[in-house]
């Protein structure tokens, strides 16, 4: 019999490291609402499902709007300025994370 598993986390942000999420189990982060599983094909690591990271589920990245950009947030995820309309992607090169403006736009004056 098969048997899943879980592993809870309450932390915003939190993400877990490959070793706390074994084959068959599945990690909840309560606070964000994020759900991990551990990807086994090829080198095996931590996505989250659902985030557009290749974990599975929904393959359109997450979206906020907000005034200022999100923190505790994956690389992929995409921030709407409430106060602009401008759309940013975070990306991460594996040294620093950046907010990335999409498009380029025009302003009509």
């Amino acid at each position: 019999m098969n048997d899943v598993r879980l592993r809870r986390s309450t932390v915003a942000g939190r993400v877990p490291a490959l070793e706390d999420v074994p084959e068959g189990m599945i990690a909840i982060n309560h606070a964000d609402g994020r759900l991990f599983i551990r990807k086994t094909s090829g080198v095996p690591a931590v996505v989250a499902v659902g985030s557009g990271s290749g974990g599975g589920g929904d393959a359109s990245p997450s979206i906020t709007l907000a005034a200022s950009p999100p923190t505790g947030v994956m690389a992929g995820h995409r921030w709407c300025d409430s106060g602009t309309g401008i759309v940013y992607t975070l990306l991460d090169d594996g040294t620093s994370a950046q907010w990335v403006e999409l498009e380029a736009r025009s302003r009509i004056l």
